[in-house]
């Protein structure tokens, strides 16, 4: 065969794969008579041996991991969500927040935080000057990863007293006796954000 047609045949044989592995689909190696092999997506007609490859596996040079791997990486990633949660769990207390609807309010939050499974719960309070009552809001579906935290509380109303439900969502990052917060609310005419800083409760 001449040099340029085997450089074709390679040329062919390297974009099926491609192809194929992209897709993940079926890929036979077809060995003939005369020792060429091709590569196609069915069996070449013919063939001397014929092999099915799997290209989601080391046929392809692809490793899979090993029960023994998957089962490391699962006690990394606990014993991950453990050291956060040692650091989690407490009282936490931001600095003054400036309001993203009320420029000219400033408020505190509160957080008591309890660990729960591989995550956490608690209650984030709300605590405003003057007469405003203080408000109190469950947290949902704590969750954390090494230093970084999510939840989100639920709300039947909104600062109008308007019954309109919606989430006020909170992702915030662990450095040392301080949690670097951001939060925002999905209400259908909110959306703002506010960034602040909560400070571990020291203990008596």
């Amino acid at each position: 065969m001449k040099l340029t047609n085997w450089l074709t045949l390679i040329a062919s044989c390297v974009a099926l794969l491609g192809t194929v592995a992209a897709s993940a689909g079926a890929l036979y190696k077809s060995t003939m008579a005369d020792g060429i092999v091709v590569y196609s997506n069915t069996p070449a007609q013919g063939a001397k041996t014929v092999r099915q490859l799997d290209a989601r596996t080391g046929d392809m040079g692809v490793r899979m991991a090993t029960s023994e791997q998957t089962t490391a990486l699962e006690t990394h990633r606990n014993n991950r969500r453990q050291r956060g949660q040692a650091q989690l769990i407490g009282t936490w207390t931001s600095d003054k927040i400036k309001d993203a609807y009320e420029p000219d309010e400033r408020f505190t939050l509160i957080f008591d935080l309890q660990r729960k499974g591989n995550g956490f719960s608690g209650t984030v309070h709300e605590v405003r000057p003057g007469d405003s009552p203080q408000l109190d809001h469950a947290i949902e579906e704590g969750a954390i990863d090494d230093d970084r935290i999510s939840f989100y509380t639920k709300h039947d109303k909104d600062a109008e007293g308007n019954p309109v439900p919606y989430r006020t969502m909170y992702r915030g990052r662990l450095q040392g006796d301080r949690i670097a917060f951001t939060r925002y609310d999905d209400h259908p005419k909110g959306g703002l954000s506010e960034q602040f800083i909560a400070l571990r409760k020291k203990e008596d």
